[in-house]
């Protein structure tokens, strides 16, 4: 996508003029300003201490790390990196430690060899694993393989006939592994692959790989009893697939696969049989598709999704407007137009107030908008927590014989708890089946394992991962 765009001049924010029960669903908030031109935002808690920051990658080899709190940005740290434009900025729980690790690809030239680093945070950031050679890398992370562990998937966004393309990494006890590597080349030899995207689209419990290029063609990648292959590729002929993204958007349980074409719409696929996809619906946007992300903002059972795209046949002319499913058809929630260097945009709960904003670059500046439908999306406090994923520390803790592990499901969903040892070796299943709505309770025995740390790795649905920390002591 980024290589469509020129960097220009900023101008203004204009309000938006679409509404969302009769008030607008987004406002701007505050303003980051920075004398380089920024590329690539993204949050998480890098620094494992339960407090989210925005992250920033900019053109002068940089990550800047902010907090939102109190309606304003404060700096909290940088990080220099070893090429000097930021491509992809994520922050994931790779090895399922419950330590995040932060994830940055970069390049230094447009078609040159690119780079991978992921770094953790302890009182510094430290590079624990780094591969080059990738042209413009994008990357995503899922477990594929239902290992309950996670996959690195990296793909190449440049045009390098000869080489592979498609890569998967797995990261096990502090080992890194390639699982798999191709070339995804098209029918008329076109390479350029974007963002893979992540999802359970036939809702068996395991997810599969979409990744689109620039050409109109859409590789489906899943992986069997440990052995990867292509399942599908899709030619939609209805303009070029050059995003992908995947997510429950709609009332049933299975993802879908959305893609943006060049021809003005986003188009909303769902698995039929043997890796057949049909239209459901599609969002007219007028013009291309840049980018695509998938998020619940309104904690009902299904996502919203939000598009960067042109908002007339220039592409400079930004525009950025979110989209909900309604009756199987598509409804603009909120829709506003951006400056000239509209470059990057993000969804997150930035300051753990249960309401996601919405992060957007326009060359120097980053804006943060937020909701100010807070009553209406959301409802009250306590209902709110009715409404979401919750887990709990387990209690006691630490424990000298058994402790219990609460947590809370907003509708029906598949659930699994498994405990660890500090080494990452797996110990027992504390529950691995379907859970209705509601809060449960679930016991660790621990009479017959030794004094020391142990993980409780928890996967709720298809979007809650976390990991409890557990102390026994005898």
């Amino acid at each position: 996508m980024k290589r469509f765009i020129w960097l220009l001049s900023c101008f203004a924010l204009v309000k938006a003029v679409a509404s969302f029960s009769q008030t607008d669903l987004y406002n701007p908030a505050g303003t980051f300003m920075d004398s380089h031109y920024m590329y690539a935002v993204t949050s998480g808690d890098v620094y494992n201490d339960g407090h989210p920051v925005v992250i920033l990658g900019d053109e002068a080899n940089r990550l800047i790390f902010l907090e939102w709190a109190n309606d304003s940005f404060l700096s909290r740290d940088t990080l220099l990196l070893p090429f000097k434009i930021t491509n992809q900025i994520g922050v994931f729980d790779l090895d399922n430690d419950g330590i995040h690790e932060l994830i940055v690809s970069g390049y230094d030239a447009y078609q040159n060899p690119g780079q991978i680093h992921i770094y953790q945070y302890a009182q510094d950031f430290v590079s624990i694993w780094d591969t080059s050679g990738v042209i413009r890398p994008v990357f995503a992370q899922g477990d594929l393989n239902n290992d309950n562990n996670m996959e690195l998937v990296i793909c190449s966004s440049g045009d390098v006939p000869s080489t592979d393309n498609f890569f998967t990494y797995s990261f096990q006890n502090g080992t890194v592994r390639m699982e798999f590597a191709k070339q995804l080349k098209d029918a008329l030899g076109g390479l350029w692959l974007n963002q893979p995207a992540i999802g359970d689209f036939n809702d068996d419990g395991t997810s599969e790989v979409a990744v689109a290029n620039d050409y109109g063609y859409t590789w489906l990648i899943g992986c069997n009893n440990g052995v990867y292959q292509q399942l599908k590729i899709l030619n939609m002929n209805q303009g070029n697939a050059s995003q992908a993204a995947a997510g429950n958007v709609d009332t049933d349980d299975a993802d879908e696969l959305l893609l943006g074409t060049n021809n003005g719409l986003v188009r909303v696929l769902s698995h039929q049989s043997n890796w057949n996809f049909g239209t459901d619906w599609s969002a007219d946007i007028g013009s291309v598709a840049y980018e695509i992300e998938v998020k619940n903002i309104d904690s009902d059972t299904q996502s919203e999704f939000a598009v960067l795209h042109s908002s007339t046949n220039n592409w400079r002319d930004g525009m950025v407007s979110l989209f909900d499913d309604a009756s199987q058809n598509c409804k603009l929630l909120w829709s506003s137009p951006l400056g000239a260097g509209w470059y990057e945009f993000h969804l997150a709960d930035v300051d753990c107030d249960s309401s996601v904003e919405l992060l957007v670059i326009e060359d120097k500046k980053l804006t943060i908008y937020e909701t100010r439908l807070q009553s209406s999306i959301r409802g009250e406090e306590s209902q709110t927590k009715q409404l979401e994923y919750q887990l709990q520390q387990n209690y006691p803790n630490p424990f000298n014989a058994g402790t219990t592990i609460a947590y809370s499901l907003p509708r029906a969903a598949h659930v699994s708890l498994k405990v660890f040892d500090a080494q990452g070796r797996f110990c027992c299943t504390l529950v691995n089946s379907l859970q209705r709505e509601g809060t449960h309770t679930v016991f660790f025995d621990g009479s017959g394992f030794a004094s020391g740390v142990y993980f409780c790795k928890v996967h709720m649905g298809n979007d809650f991962y976390q990991s409890l920390k557990m102390l026994l002591i005898k």
